[in-house]
């Protein structure tokens, strides 16, 4: 791998354009070394990574470290994929030469069908886990559609029913103008009929004071005629008795 990084940053040393058109290209070579359990991969350095004597490769999140049968034996650790207690070494340029070239760049150079394997199993794995990541993505894009459909009908739903409120609160306040002027009305109607049972009370009053003024003219003037003709007065005053059979006159017993 010191080969390759010294071919890569060769390029470099020219110009600006061959970094760009070289490091993807290195970046792609190494994609496939990752984490057998959570796909971490390697070039994006954020976890080291670990070849187990298994030939599985896990990261320091996803193994076990096993206590060895002394502290001066090297690191025991425990595969995630197949539960087994192996010895492993970190992923990088400082492993031994026999073991870095399981990560060449270029294993069909080496005429080694074990080299091969192990990077076509690897490769294998990673591309099954980009086609789950795939339809993943495919099925939230749809998703997303969806939802989107979903949230521009509810916006337009939202739009009309803004609309209808619109109209409502317009509606709401006619009714309110016209019930306001229908008290306003009301209560015209009121203070005129107020007024008018006034005026008929007062007219009544008035007609009430004027014939009881007559009525007192007229007793004046009848007590005045009585006091001058007492006879006529009696006469006048005393009512007929109507006949309603004949008299029976005291039992006065006598010869004829």
């Amino acid at each position: 791998m010191s080969n390759v990084s010294k071919l890569s940053k060769a390029p470099a040393m020219e110009s600006d354009d061959c970094v760009m058109v070289n490091e993807p290209s290195y970046d792609a070579l190494k994609l496939w070394i990752h984490c057998n359990r959570c796909f971490e991969i390697y070039f994006k350095n954020k976890t080291k990574l670990i070849l187990l004597a298994c030939h599985h490769v896990s990261c320091e999140k996803c193994v076990k470290v096993c206590v060895g049968r002394t502290p001066s034996d090297a690191l025991i650790y425990q595969c995630p994929i197949c539960r087994k207690e192996v010895r492993g070494r970190l992923v990088g340029n400082n492993m031994p030469s026999g073991i870095k070239m399981l990560f060449h760049p270029e294993p069909w150079s080496l005429h080694n069908d074990f080299i091969e394997t192990f990077q076509e199993s690897n490769n294998r794995h990673f591309a099954r886990f980009k086609e789950r990541q795939e339809k993943i993505v495919a099925k939230l894009a749809k998703d997303i559609e969806m939802t989107k459909s979903i949230c521009q009908k509810r916006y337009i739903e939202m739009k009309h029913m803004a609309v209808e409120r619109r109209k409502a609160l317009l509606r709401q306040r006619q009714i309110k103008v016209a019930l306001a002027n229908r008290k306003n009305e009301q209560t015209i109607m009121l203070m005129k009929r107020k007024q008018e049972l006034k005026k008929k009370q007062l007219l009544a009053a008035a007609y009430a004071a004027k014939s009881g003024t007559q009525r007192s003219n007229s007793s004046q003037r009848n007590q005045r005629s009585r006091s001058s003709s007492p006879a006529a007065g009696t006469s006048k005053g005393t009512p007929k008795r109507k006949v309603t059979g004949f008299m029976h006159l005291s039992n006065h017993s006598f010869d004829l």
